[in-house]
């Protein structure tokens, strides 16, 4: 009888072992929507009880970014929400309970800017930015074709026919995702910045080692930019891995900041990919 009931205990040990297992091998997803202005991609957030509001989400941005008109309404709010024993919140340094989807966040580093240029740039109103301090540590999939957002607990499949997955070096002092790529045919270090709206971007101190002088000058003036020696043009080849894309939009001479990568890839070259950001496995994946 004793070993009748053993052997029951161990079928059902085993078999709620095999079930955790098999629910840890499925990914757990909350997904969300998001819009595409000018290539980008702007979500859907709640703080509290208040919203909801229009966030950039931002790989290119360090600290998370919150509209300071907003973050003074927020906190005016709180005040007069406030018994006198909960400490008033400071909205100028995070955003509290926020909430994308499915997934919440109890708070998220960020500091209070006008954020009035980005809305104009975009044609449409941004209340905040959701930088490296919000996506740190979190296992995030852009899905530009289906305009969807993906939060991952664990590593997801691969979804496409096609994928490519690279390591993904982030610099403390500037994490923007970085990977190696080709522009040219020559091997560089690219930065993935989903705040861009560009396909293509080369900093100025890279056209001559890339080869790209004479697609340089053959590239128009971006007077939009307000620098003389940003010009739009064309990029003979860039390739992620497998992917190669021909004669690609691409913008000369962004930055001349001499740290920052040989150059950038943005939402306009994206369109019909999926990326996935897997920040603690330091892993990036392009797929279509």
């Amino acid at each position: 009888m004793i070993q009748s009931f053993r052997l029951r205990f161990l079928v059902v040990v085993l078999a709620s072992a095999a079930m955790h297992a098999e629910a840890r091998a499925e990914p757990r997803r909350i997904e969300a929507g998001f819009t595409s202005p000018k290539h980008q991609v702007v979500v859907k957030v709640k703080l509290g009880k208040q919203g909801p509001f229009s966030m950039l989400l931002d790989t290119g941005t360090h600290l998370s970014v919150i509209d300071a008109a907003l973050a003074r309404r927020l906190r005016a709010l709180h005040e007069g929400e406030g018994t006198g024993v909960e400490p008033i919140r400071d909205f100028e340094r995070a955003m509290y309970d926020l909430r994308l989807g499915g997934l919440r966040a109890d708070s998220v580093p960020a500091e209070a800017l006008d954020l009035g240029k980005i809305s104009e740039r975009l044609g449409t109103h941004i209340d905040g930015v959701l930088g490296y301090s919000f996506l740190e540590g979190r296992i995030v999939q852009i899905d530009y074709r289906r305009r969807r957002v993906n939060f991952y607990r664990d590593t997801p499949s691969w979804s496409g026919s096609e994928s490519v997955e690279l390591e993904m070096a982030l610099d403390p002092g500037e994490p923007t995702p970085r990977f190696a790529g080709r522009i040219n045919r020559r091997n560089v270090e690219l930065l993935y910045d989903s705040g861009s709206s560009h396909s293509v971007a080369v900093v100025g101190r890279s056209i001559e080692t890339l080869g790209l002088k004479a697609a340089f000058e053959a590239a128009r003036s971006d007077s939009a930019s307000g620098r003389p020696e940003t010009r739009t043009g064309r990029a003979p080849s860039v390739e992620i891995g497998t992917f190669r894309f021909v004669d690609a939009p691409c913008v000369y001479g962004e930055s001349l900041d001499p740290k920052a990568a040989a150059g950038k890839i943005g939402g306009a070259l994206l369109e019909r990919m999926v990326v996935t950001l897997d920040y603690p496995r330091r892993r990036i994946r392009f797929e279509r």
